[in-house]
């Protein structure tokens, strides 16, 4: 028994030591909440090192550079501080669909109550990098069905899936086993905040229509179709436009040629009417004969006035369908490439 002694007493101090370690401050933050734990003992210190090599190089307006190292970090330790600054990176290198992805990421979850600032400044982003995209929630039937945009995979799932498109024209293709294929085109403008019912129809039952495609009003809400959206929903055409078309070619060169044949017939009259004055100078009493030169004159200044007036409205007419079937594009301070106003995070 005298033995047994020290062996119990080990393994009591060995309990006591393992409630003791997790209990150790480090294990939580002063707010009480705690963080992922990192993979492996090293992890930690290596996500610091990444997080203050990339905040060097965005002081030095490195964004490229800046981007893997702060990815790198968020991989290792999940932090709020490396997710905002990564999505910084992404947003100044024009890449906000993934800014976005991070920064709801970010948006979504929990932080300490010194993260607060930066959470206002990761909502600031998000609206800045929002203006310039359109939102598109697509309603799919069935929910297993693959969605290409632009030839490429989409990489969400399931029945209700949220797609951040640039402004412009988009090919999109539904597939699924079982179901027929589809693909129509979507045109879409900055700020665009839309919904799509997409359903496929079973390969037994296709009809030579092929799948419907719906579209809820332009102010439906962006994560869901209210019931009163559904009951409005009409058939979807793609959208057509001037842009392309040649018709505005084709009436400012009318125009163009009409105001070239004014400049010439108004040459001839101004001949006529001298080869008239020569004759009869003093406009009085002139030879009957002469009278056909400035009937001629007169003949030819009236079809130079009416070339000329053809010529301006015409080419007017297709200016102004040009200029209009030029596509929007979102001013700069809607892209919000340049000259943000958020904060960098510089403290791990």
């Amino acid at each position: 028994m005298v033995r047994g002694r020290p062996t119990a007493a080990l393994l009591i101090s060995c309990s006591l030591y393992g409630l003791i370690a997790s209990a150790e401050p480090g294990a939580e933050n002063a707010d009480g909440k705690s963080h992922p734990a990192p993979p492996h003992p090293d992890a930690g210190t290596e996500a610091r090192l990444a997080f203050e090599k990339g905040v060097k190089r965005i002081q030095q307006s490195d964004w490229a550079g800046a981007e893997p190292l702060l990815r790198r970090s968020a991989e290792l330790l999940p932090r709020a501080s490396s997710l905002y600054d990564l999505a910084l990176c992404l947003f100044k290198l024009g890449r906000l669909e993934e800014a976005v992805v991070i920064l709801e990421q970010l948006l979504s979850t929990d932080a300490a109550p010194a993260d607060g600032k930066y959470r206002l400044y990761a909502d600031t982003l998000h609206q800045r990098a929002m203006e310039p995209l359109a939102a598109v929630v697509f309603t799919i039937d069935p929910g297993s069905a693959e969605l290409r945009i632009d030839g490429t995979v989409h990489s969400g799932a399931g029945p209700s899936r949220r797609v951040l498109l640039r402004p412009g024209r988009h090919q999109l293709a539904f597939a699924a086993v079982g179901r027929r294929s589809t693909a129509v085109e979507l045109e879409v403008l900055a700020g665009d905040r839309l919904t799509r019912a997409v359903s496929l129809t079973e390969e037994a039952r296709a009809s030579a229509a092929g799948p419907v495609i719906h579209t809820a009003p332009h102010s439906a809400p962006l994560l869901a179709t209210t019931p009163a959206a559904t009951a409005h929903t009409v058939e979807a055409h793609p959208v057509e436009s001037h842009e392309g078309s040649p018709l505005p070619w084709i009436l400012m060169g009318t125009g163009a040629a009409s105001l070239i044949a004014a400049a010439v017939t108004g040459g001839l009259a101004l001949q006529a009417d001298n080869d008239f004055v020569k004759r009869c100078n003093t406009l009085e009493n002139c030879d009957p004969a002469d009278a056909k030169i400035r009937d001629r004159a007169q003949s030819l200044a009236l079809a130079s006035d009416i070339l000329l007036g053809v010529g301006l409205a015409v080419g007017a007419a297709g200016a102004a369908i040009w200029w209009m079937s030029l596509p929007s594009e979102p001013a700069k301070k809607q892209s919000g490439i340049a000259g943000i106003a958020v904060g960098l995070r510089t403290s791990f």
